[in-house]
């Protein structure tokens, strides 16, 4: 209900959740199968990674900003370290 509560109270629509803390243990299958039940369009993490060509757009994952963009200009020279970020299934449905 609570983003229904949100929703009411900015008088716009609640598309996208962002997990608190948005660190690999924070995320859960049962949290995204219920976003995807109540019509979300995404959710976003925020461990520093890259969304790839092919991969679920249901899903946003986004960089740490930090004054000087050095975070940013280090991603934006993609590599191999780019493929190690542990990525999180999104699409693998929870059984009941």
């Amino acid at each position: 209900t609570s983003s229904q509560e949100l929703q009411k109270a900015i008088g716009k629509p609640v598309r996208y959740f962002a997990f608190p803390f948005g660190q690999p243990h924070n995320l859960n299958r049962q949290a995204i199968q219920l976003l995807r039940q109540h019509s979300f369009a995404g959710f976003c993490s925020a461990y520093g990674g890259v969304n790839l060509p092919g991969e679920s757009s249901f899903h946003m994952q986004r960089l740490h900003g930090d004054p000087s963009l050095s975070r940013l200009k280090n991603w934006l020279d993609f590599s191999q370290r780019v493929l190690r970020v542990k990525r999180v299934d999104c699409d693998q449905e929870v059984s009941s």
